[in-house]
C-alpha cells in the first residue's frame, strides 16, 4: 500500500486545456531563433534545483519553466545573441550568478503564477513569466529552513519591480506542441512536458506507465531524456522509454529581446511632472516617469543621453504610453 501512495502523488501539475488562442507549435505565428542538435541542450541548464527540501513546494510546472528559459537565456548569452547592454544589465542585477549561468527565482514565478498545495496549470505559470516577468534567484531564494507560508510569502514591490524591468527588456512567449512534432521542436527549445513519475526502470530505463500525469518536466532530446528538480541516482537527467506516455500539455518557450529605439528628446507638458522620451522619428513618445526613472534609464543606457528636459505648453499622448507630437 505504501509504495502505492507514492506512485499515486502529484507533484504539483494541474492539466487541462490552454485558453482559446494559444498559439500551435509549427503555425509560423512564433518564429524560432535557435537551430540546434538536442543532444547539445544538456550543456546549457544551469545547476539543477530541487523543489522539496523540508516540504514539496507543489511547483513543478514553475521550476521546468524556468529550467527551460534558463537555457535558453544561457544559448543566446554564449552565443552573442543578446546585446552588450543587455547582457550587462542581467550580469549587474544578478541574473548570471557566479557560475556564470542564468538563475531565475523559482519562488518569485510560483507565488506570481498563484501555485496551490493542488499545483499549477503551464499556462498560469508561461503567462506569469510572461506579464509578471522573472527576477534572480539571489533577490527571492528558496531557504531551506522554509515552510508552506515563509515560501509562498509576499513579495516586495521592488522585486516584483525588477521582474517588470526585466519584461521591458526580453520578450518570452509560448506555444503548444503537439506530440507527433516534439521532435522537431526540441532543435529550438527544450519542451515542458507532463507525465507520470516515476515507473520502473528496466537497464536505467523508465517504462511505460498507464498511470496518471502527475509531473511536469523539461524534455531535453529525443527519445525521451528529461531534465527533473528530484534529484534521484545523482542526477537530475532521466531516460524514458520510447513509448512513454505524455500528457497533451507540452510547451515550446521562444525568447527574444525587445529593441528599443534611441531617444533624441524628452519632453513634458509644463504643470505635469510626467516625462516622455522621444524617439529619433519624432513620432514614437514612451512615458518614463519620475526624474529619477529617466536618469535610471540613462544610466542602463536605455536612451541616448541628452542634457534637459524641455517643456512644452502642450502635446498629444495618443493610444497610452505612444503619441504624436504636435
Amino acid at each position: 500500500m505504501g509504495k502505492e501512495l507514492k506512485i499515486l502523488q502529484n507533484y504539483g501539475v494541474l492539466t487541462g486545456p490552454p485558453p482559446v488562442g494559444t498559439y500551435i507549435y509549427g503555425n509560423e505565428l512564433v518564429a524560432s531563433n535557435i537551430t540546434i542538435d538536442p543532444l547539445e541542450w544538456e550543456s546549457y541548464f544551469s545547476k539543477g534545483e530541487i523543489q522539496r527540501r523540508l516540504f514539496d513546494t507543489m511547483a513543478c510546472v514553475t521550476f521546468s519553466a524556468l529550467n527551460i528559459n534558463e537555457v535558453i537565456f544561457n544559448y543566446h548569452i554564449r552565443n552573442g545573441m543578446f546585446s552588450k547592454e543587455n547582457v550587462e544589465w542581467l550580469r549587474t542585477n544578478g541574473y548570471i550568478d557566479s557560475n556564470g549561468e542564468v538563475n531565475f527565482s523559482d519562488r518569485f514565478t510560483a507565488k506570481m503564477s498563484e501555485t496551490m498545495k493542488t499545483g499549477n496549470w503551464l499556462y498560469k505559470v508561461a503567462d506569469s513569466i510572461r506579464n509578471h516577468g522573472v527576477v534572480p534567484e539571489a533577490d527571492w531564494a528558496f531557504d531551506g529552513t522554509f515552510n508552506w507560508d515563509q515560501y509562498y510569502a509576499e513579495i516586495p514591490q521592488e522585486i516584483k519591480n525588477k521582474g517588470l524591468e526585466f519584461k521591458k527588456r526580453f520578450e518570452v512567449s509560448y506555444e503548444i506542441v503537439l506530440r507527433e512534432n516534439m521532435k522537431e521542436a526540441l532543435t529550438h527549445a527544450p519542451l515542458q512536458i507532463t507525465a507520470h513519475a516515476w515507473p520502473t526502470k528496466v537497464d536505467g530505463v523508465y517504462q511505460k506507465s498507464n498511470n496518471q500525469i502527475n509531473h511536469a518536466i523539461s524534455m531535453l532530446k529525443p527519445e525521451w531524456f528529461i531534465y527533473d528538480h528530484y534529484e534521484l541516482d545523482s542526477s537530475f537527467v532521466k531516460q524514458l522509454a520510447p513509448d512513454y506516455i505524455f500528457g497533451t500539455d507540452v510547451y515550446k518557450f521562444n525568447v527574444s529581446q525587445k529593441e528599443v529605439k534611441n531617444m533624441i528628446r524628452t519632453l513634458k507638458k509644463k504643470d505635469d511632472n510626467r516625462i516622455f522620451a522621444v524617439a529619433e522619428d519624432s513620432f514614437q513618445l514612451f512615458e518614463i516617469g519620475a526624474f529619477q526613472s529617466y536618469k535610471q534609464m540613462l544610466d542602463n543606457k536605455w536612451v541616448t543621453p541628452f542634457e534637459e528636459v524641455e517643456s512644452l505648453d502642450a502635446f498629444s499622448i495618443v493610444d497610452g504610453p505612444l503619441g504624436f507630437i504636435k
